[in-house]
């Protein structure tokens, strides 16, 4: 009696022992997964207006073929000489890798300070819209945009 006792506080030891190790390793690899996890490509480029190169905001929507969006949009600001870094969260640069929806918004005065002094600066002066492909490493987008 003693000894199946003994057998039975062991087993029952036992099975916690199986979930706490299982559920240590569990978290332990999700904890140290680093990101996302989505495959992304870095991207950067420059906007120019009329050739002159402009402050813009940019969004990159991934999309399937029919341009219906399909993930996390990745989103930039082109600066005052108009080059921009795409960021996916804010730790994470890039987009991820495949088809994509990009908008470029210029705004009105958007090369100069004045756009915050106008009530109409939220208004953008130019969108366009136009379908790019991310690739796996680096990918460089420039726009030259006019009417």
């Amino acid at each position: 009696m003693v000894g199946r006792h003994v057998e039975i506080v062991r087993a029952e030891a036992i099975v916690p022992m199986k979930w706490w190790i299982v559920s240590v390793l569990l978290f332990g690899v999700a904890g140290c997964q680093r990101g996302s996890g989505v495959p992304l490509g870095r991207v950067s480029g420059r906007v120019f207006f009329y050739g002159v190169p402009v402050r813009a905001e940019l969004l990159f929507q991934p999309v399937d073929d029919t341009d219906a969006p399909t993930g996390r949009p990745s989103t930039g600001f082109a600066d005052a000489s108009g080059r921009y870094d795409l960021r996916f969260t804010e730790s994470e640069a890039g987009a991820a890798v495949g088809r994509h929806l990009v908008t470029v918004k210029v705004h009105a005065d958007a090369d100069t300070s004045a756009a915050l002094e106008r009530p109409d600066a939220a208004v953008p002066i130019r969108i366009t819209r136009v379908v790019r492909h991310v690739a796996d490493g680096r990918n460089n987008f420039d726009f030259a945009l006019n009417y």
